[in-house]
């Protein structure tokens, strides 16, 4: 993992790779049906957990 790790660093420092490109710029915006599932999601998982439901059901 540290190499890959390594590498990725390397070929930012050497070809300058964008990082602030418009996929990733839309793909980082949080509206409100997005933290609602957040929350869903969360307490989806943690009654599996302590119900003991098998994890391929959720």
């Amino acid at each position: 993992m540290s190499l890959c790790f390594i590498l990725s660093v390397t070929a930012e420092f050497v070809f300058g790779l964008p990082y602030m490109t418009n996929e990733l710029m839309l793909r980082n915006t949080t509206t409100y049906s997005n933290s609602i599932h957040a929350i869903v999601s969360g307490a989806a998982g943690i009654v599996s957990f302590t119900t003991g439901i098998p994890t391929s059901i959720v």
